[in-house]
């Protein structure tokens, strides 16, 4: 029989330490937190785009239905 039992500490290794509750990752770098506690990012200045699109589009139908037109008359 052994001279310790089973429920008896040696002493040679501390007790874990108790958990507060699983342990969950951090986010990736980059993804939003709500996390306050970094420095604030800078202003981000911003300009309007979408015209572009538009105003392309304009000059393509216009340019088609005029070729179409000078094609039916000739």
């Amino acid at each position: 029989m052994s001279q310790y039992s089973q429920n008896q500490s040696t002493g040679a290794y501390p007790s874990p330490p108790v958990s507060t509750g699983p342990y969950v990752a951090p986010p990736p770098l980059g993804y939003p937190t709500n996390d306050t506690s970094h420095a604030t990012a800078a202003q981000v200045e911003t300009k309007p785009k979408g015209d572009g699109f538009l105003k392309g589009w304009l000059v393509l139908s216009l340019s088609l239905s005029l070729s179409l037109f000078l094609f039916l008359i000739v």
